[in-house]
């Protein structure tokens, strides 16, 4: 419940006030989801559509965005002088964090 984490993070109010705040935080958590599915349930079908009467513009659309998202990184990564001078070193840099990411990949497996 992250309402209770709230209530329960170390703040003291008084015990009326931390009810009334645990009430308000519940209906505004219940609204919200309720919010969501609703909206959900009205853009799904929508959503669904366009990606079957469009494949080709949605798959341009994808395909621009990956593009624009590595091309950003690429850029923002330059910026750093040794990255830009030492190509070798964003190479092993790269190379480093795939291999984290394939060992916490690994133990999140195998902890399942």
């Amino acid at each position: 419940m992250p309402v209770k984490k709230i209530l329960d993070s170390g703040i003291e109010l008084g015990s009326n006030m931390t009810a009334a705040s645990g009430q308000v935080l519940d209906a505004v958590e219940g609204t919200v989801t309720k919010v969501s599915s609703s909206l959900d349930t009205y853009v799904a079908p929508a959503r669904e559509t366009f990606i079957k009467k469009y494949p080709t513009l949605f798959g341009m659309m994808v395909t621009v965005g990956l593009i624009a998202t590595f091309l950003g990184l690429e850029q923002m990564l330059l910026k750093f002088r040794v990255l830009s001078d030492y190509p070798v070193v964003l190479f092993l840099f790269g190379v480093a964090l795939l291999a984290l990411t394939g060992r916490f990949y690994k133990k999140m497996n195998e902890s399942l």
